[in-house]
């Protein structure tokens, strides 16, 4: 779960969490949510909810068929799944127009779900979708010839996969764009999907620096929010660390008191989706490797200390938490964590022998970096 709002990174959240999904699904709760009041009568509002209905059923076969993003980045793996996902994305975008007619105060956010997915249908190699991106492209409408442009530079980008001078060419046409159109927010946010996807430390500086020097929007400010805090986080990093604070009960309790152990730092909470996802890697991680020298640590970010305890022990989690109990009171993280400038959670840290920190992102190494430090 991420303090900035999500509108930050819509391209790459879509394309990462399932090609638009979380969008899709948002909108198809909101027509279901729907009542009386809001809807000329009851007919359109059955109507409005029978093709919620179908948009979620429909969007959950058109995931399936379009597996992960690493298929989009693959060109062999494109070609194989793309018989099956063009017919399934068709599917979700004639519900997509339906549910325009029928939820017009929505038709913005439809519409940017619609690009996405004609560019992605063109990725995989749909002449009609590459012709009506060029279509927008070529619009004598600012508005969709930019909408146009940005789906074309999203289809050139996966195309170029990891050949570093594929993706800085693409870059360097997104970067002319977002000059020209720095207040654009789906252009900050295609150029930080760039940024996270880029094959090269050069070119993520590069899109970083247009992001915080020439972008102004409101999508790019958050965006310059999260990069500055990305940037304190991970100067964190090769410098000694000792996570201290209260405990559950009142009690005090510091890492400085694990001299010699490898130590996982857990930032999460119970509330936080993702964070119980991840909660059995955690455990399989202590189970092996807690009697070699690994201890972890939770900093909870909840805001009731029963939930807490219950949860810890229901799920039989023996390691130690920290809480603090005034910020949970005016239902704030704790402030541990904001302190790193950690605004998403679930966020680990791996801590050597030596007290050092090693990694601000062992979420996703930590299978291979907890025994390498243990053998140190």
């Amino acid at each position: 779960m991420n303090l900035v709002s999500g509108n930050a990174r819509r391209w790459m959240k879509s394309v990462s969490a399932g090609i638009a999904g979380g969008l899709v699904l948002g909108l198809a709760a909101f027509a279901m949510g729907q009542d009386a009041a809001t809807q000329p009568d009851a007919a359109a509002q059955n109507a409005a909810q029978e093709v919620a209905a179908q948009l979620q059923s429909d969007m959950q076969t058109m995931q399936q068929a379009m597996g992960g993003i690493q298929d989009l980045q693959d060109a062999d793996k494109r070609k194989a799944i793309a018989a099956t996902a063009i017919p399934a994305i068709k599917k979700v975008t004639a519900d997509f127009d339906k549910l325009a007619v029928l939820q017009p105060e929505a038709k913005s956010d439809i519409d940017q779900s619609e690009d996405q997915l004609v560019a992605i249908q063109s990725l995989l190699g749909d002449k009609t979708a590459t012709d009506r991106l060029s279509g927008m492209a070529a619009s004598p409408d600012v508005s969709e010839s930019l909408r146009g442009q940005s789906a074309q530079l999203f289809v050139h980008w996966f195309t170029a996969g990891k050949d570093a001078a594929g993706q800085s060419s693409v870059a360097g046409d997104l970067i002319k764009l977002d000059t020209a159109h720095p207040d654009s927010d789906s252009l900050a946010a295609l150029t930080m999907m760039f940024d996270q996807m880029a094959g090269s430390p050069d070119l993520k500086t590069q899109l970083e620096k247009v992001l915080s020097g020439t972008m102004t929007g409101p999508v790019a400010q958050q965006i310059q929010q999260q990069l500055g805090a990305e940037a304190k986080l991970k100067a964190l990093e090769n410098k000694p660390l000792v996570v201290a604070g209260k405990q559950p009960d009142g009690s005090d309790f510091t890492t400085a008191n694990w001299n010699g152990k490898v130590v996982l730092v857990d930032f999460w909470a119970t509330w936080c989706g993702p964070c119980r996802e991840e909660l059995p890697r955690v455990q399989k991680m202590y189970s092996t490797y807690h009697a070699q020298g690994l201890e972890v640590l939770g900093v909870s970010n909840d805001y009731d200390a029963k939930t807490l305890t219950d949860f810890t022990a229901t799920n039989q989690m023996p390691w130690p938490e920290l809480f603090d109990s005034a910020a949970a009171a005016q239902q704030q993280w704790n402030p541990i964590t904001l302190g790193y400038g950690i605004n998403g959670i679930p966020t680990m840290f791996l801590i050597d022998k030596k007290g050092i920190l090693r990694t601000v992102e062992a979420r996703e190494q930590m299978e291979d970096l907890i025994p390498k430090l243990l053998a140190e």
